[in-house]
């Protein structure tokens, strides 16, 4: 079974630490394999709370980079170059995603396009004006 960190911030204080190990301890009683873990040193007071309860303090863990492998997202969907911003929405719509990898014949990445992207062009270009109002009518 493949293991999971528990981990607070950076600056870990008292309540970050015994949060981690609490929620760890909490998570292994649910039958998850987890680990607590501190991402930097602990201050005097931490440590004087793990001495008294008598409780070891997690293992440092030095890097939480984000990798590819690590983020659950969605495969297979993306778009051809030569295909319009117009379809690109339309197919995010469909597919309910907000991004999506624009690439080549080969399938080979060439950037990528967000539903924020196509927003910022139609209301920023100056090409399209909106007359509407904020005010609530019935």
């Amino acid at each position: 079974m493949e293991k999971i960190l528990v981990f607070g911030h950076k600056k870990p204080d008292t309540d970050s630490v015994t949060s981690s190990i609490a929620l760890s301890y909490l998570k292994n009683k649910l039958g998850f394999n987890t680990i607590p873990m501190v991402l930097g040193d602990i201050n005097n007071e931490t440590q004087f709370v793990l001495n008294y309860f008598n409780v070891e303090v997690p293992k440092y863990l030095n890097d939480v980079k984000l990798q590819i492998k690590d983020i659950n997202y969605r495969k297979n969907f993306f778009l051809n170059y030569k295909q319009s911003i117009y379809e690109a929405y339309l197919y995010m719509i469909k597919n309910q995603i907000s991004t999506l990898p624009i690439t080549n014949e080969e399938q080979k990445l060439l950037g990528i396009i967000s539903m924020k992207d196509i927003a910022h062009h139609q209301f920023d270009d100056g090409s399209y004006q909106l007359f509407t109002s904020y005010q609530n009518s019935n």
